[in-house]
């Protein structure tokens, strides 16, 4: 199942098969960074990923994205359906408010240094993004530090499939010798 999941983002991403190492290590250290399994980052990536792909996101940016929101609970398809839903209203939201940007992160991060009232943010995340999408959009934005902590091991995951498998292999070992 990993790897049809892993083959479908492959495609979903307009990568080539020689990608496919890199779309593992990512899966690798999301799953093992987050608080999200495989099934339920390929389900989230079966709603965004073809979407993210033709707006530029890249595989570690939606993964980010979607590690991010899990630490907050939000999985699965309800995470990928929010994350998608809010990259196709972006331009035309941020273009109402005066912002600049079609990256959904920076346009949280402007939206955070406004320091809206609590209720005034989740009336304008409503507006921009639509109600669904605003519980997801809320989490992400308020764990905009964690994303870019998160992002950044992404972009430097070569090699986390490879040491996650050396790890299990050492934990194995250990009962063995028990």
């Amino acid at each position: 199942r990993a790897t049809d999941i892993s083959t479908d983002v492959l495609r979903a991403f307009g990568l080539e098969a020689k990608e496919l190492g890199t779309v593992v290590d990512v899966f690798t250290a999301t799953i093992t960074n987050s608080n999200t399994t495989i099934e339920m980052l390929g389900q989230s990536m079966k709603f965004v990923a073809p979407v993210a792909s033709k707006l530029g996101y890249t595989v570690q940016e939606v993964s980010a994205m979607l590690g991010v929101m899990s630490q907050s609970g939000i999985k699965a398809g309800m995470a990928g359906r929010s994350l998608r839903m809010a990259m196709m209203r972006l331009s035309g939201a941020a273009s109402r408010f005066n912002m600049e940007g079609k990256d959904l992160i920076n346009v949280l991060k402007e939206m955070a240094s406004k320091n809206y009232s609590p209720e005034r943010l989740v009336s304008q995340l409503k507006t921009m993004f639509g109600l669904r999408s605003t519980p997801a959009i809320l989490a992400l934005m308020q764990s905009l530090d964690l994303y870019d902590e998160f992002y950044e091991k992404l972009r430097h995951s070569e090699g986390a499939a490879q040491r996650f498998t050396d790890s299990l292999k050492t934990v194995w070992r250990s009962f063995k010798e028990l």
